[in-house]
């Protein structure tokens, strides 16, 4: 990622190049304005940066602790679930084949896997880690599940409901930990 100088900010601005992709105005053209959004410009990067939180040191990529972690208990949920937790542990057979004749073309086009969190990490961080927590799914599931979206039949659900799957998914999860 390279952040761009003051001057090449500057430049594009004047051709009515926005690098922060917000809406471009008659202001955009004046000084203070370039100044300004160039700060929240390298804010942002910098930002990026940080979260990269990747440091090259003798040729070798260092990554944080919180990386590390992370990769540690992906691989250990992988080896666990083998591919989709929800379809091949979770659904029944009837369930599978309504996936199937209904959402086919979706759930293939979304299949690449996802480490997703019963309770999410907004809800109570100190369970972002806890294997128990997480489960392997194709991207079709793990959309539906955020979403608040039935895993079957694709309908809105509420709270009750998916606080079912939930139960339905942590006994699938507590069973194989036995």
């Amino acid at each position: 990622m390279t952040i761009k100088t003051i001057s090449i900010f500057k430049a594009d601005c004047d051709r009515k190049y926005c690098n922060r992709n917000t809406m471009i105005t008659k202001k955009c053209v004046k000084e203070y304005k370039q100044d300004k959004c160039y700060t929240k410009y390298i804010k942002r990067e910098q930002k990026e940066l940080d979260k990269q939180n990747i440091k090259i040191e003798d040729g070798y990529i260092l990554k944080n602790e919180k990386d590390i972690k992370w990769e540690e208990v992906c691989q250990q949920v992988d080896y666990r679930d083998c591919d989709c937790l929800i379809w091949n542990k979770v659904l029944t057979e009837e369930e599978k084949q309504f996936v199937k004749e209904n959402f086919d073309y979706e759930m293939n086009f979304l299949k690449i896997l996802d480490h997703c969190h019963i309770i999410s990490r907004s809800e109570d961080k100190s369970l972002m880690y806890d294997m128990n927590n997480i489960f392997l799914a194709k991207r079709f599931f793990h959309q539906r599940f955020d979403q608040y979206k039935d895993l079957v039949t694709g309908q809105k659900m509420d709270k009750e409901r998916r606080d079912w799957w939930k139960g339905r998914i942590e006994n699938k999860i507590k069973g194989e930990l036995k």
